[in-house]
């Protein structure tokens, strides 16, 4: 895997319900960069994330992949030098 670029914009995606009640429709949650992206979903609980995923000009990354990368020092360090966001 290459090294992500945590400031790149990508899109959130959210699974929920359809019209008939059933998981499977993916909704968009908005822009946002990967990094605060990842910390959004990694900070849900548990029985949450999985209905999240990313998306880039070039992959596509789920809640599990999105845990890996919160655990590496490279997230870890992003994290703690990025600027506080709007709010």
């Amino acid at each position: 895997m290459q090294t992500p670029q945590f400031n790149s914009l990508v899109t959130l995606w959210k699974l929920g319900p359809d019209r008939l009640g059933v998981e499977r429709s993916m909704r968009q949650e908005g822009e946002w960069i990967l990094g605060e992206a990842i910390s959004y979903v990694t900070g849900l609980p548990a029985g949450e994330q999985w209905r999240f995923e990313i998306m880039s000009e070039n992959q596509s990354i789920n809640h599990l992949v999105m845990l890996r990368l919160a655990s590496t020092s490279i997230f870890r360090n992003w994290d703690s030098n990025r600027l506080p966001g709007p709010g």
